[in-house]
């Protein structure tokens, strides 16, 4: 998702202070993996692409794909 990560680093760019507040989305899963994405972005973290197991379902690995 570049479009994404070349909006933040835009207005981090900008260098004055950032409120980030959140929107809605259509799905809470992609809302957050959104949100993680951009928030590592703002505090210059490299985050791992695949998240850890939640126990929500065992047959299915979930992966942030950024």
């Amino acid at each position: 998702m570049s479009y994404f990560r070349e909006c933040v680093k835009f207005v981090k760019e900008l260098n004055v202070p950032l409120l980030v507040l959140g929107g809605g989305g259509y799905k809470v899963r992609n809302v957050a993996r959104c949100w993680t994405y951009e928030t590592s972005l703002l505090v210059d973290e490299s985050i791992n692409n695949e998240l850890p197991y939640t126990g929500m379902k065992k047959t299915m690995h979930y992966f942030l794909m950024f």
